[in-house]
């Protein structure tokens, strides 16, 4: 299948799945064996997606009853304290200074 063949599998794929436009390979032997492998489960994909929408209207799916609304659990660290972690790693203090770039008193353009 050529790059010219490919796009005109995908806008077929594309028009089938948002228009319903049947297709016609009937000049490649390629695309048809394509499309007979790919079109079930385009409409397979297209039903499920309506089925979704349609209980996404009536509100999504109802709440058992009697269940307990769980909290998530207290983050362990602070930001600040994830923050410190992150930068010792990279090389800070643990007192939370970076080290100084350049320590020889020069103006640091020098390698």
């Amino acid at each position: 299948m050529d790059d010219s063949e490919a796009g005109r599998f995908i806008r077929a794929c594309y028009r089938y799945a948002f228009y319903d436009e049947e297709p016609d390979f009937s000049d490649s032997k390629p695309l048809m064996f394509a499309w007979g492998v790919i079109k079930g489960q385009i409409r397979q994909s297209v039903e499920i997606g309506v089925k979704n929408a349609e209980r996404g209207k009536q509100g999504g799916r109802p709440k058992k009853s009697g269940a307990k609304t769980t909290a998530k659990p207290p983050l362990k660290h602070r930001e600040s304290d994830m923050n410190m972690n992150m930068n010792v790693g990279a090389g800070a203090s643990l007192e939370g200074s970076a080290p100084a770039p350049n320590d020889d008193g020069g103006d640091g353009d020098e390698y």
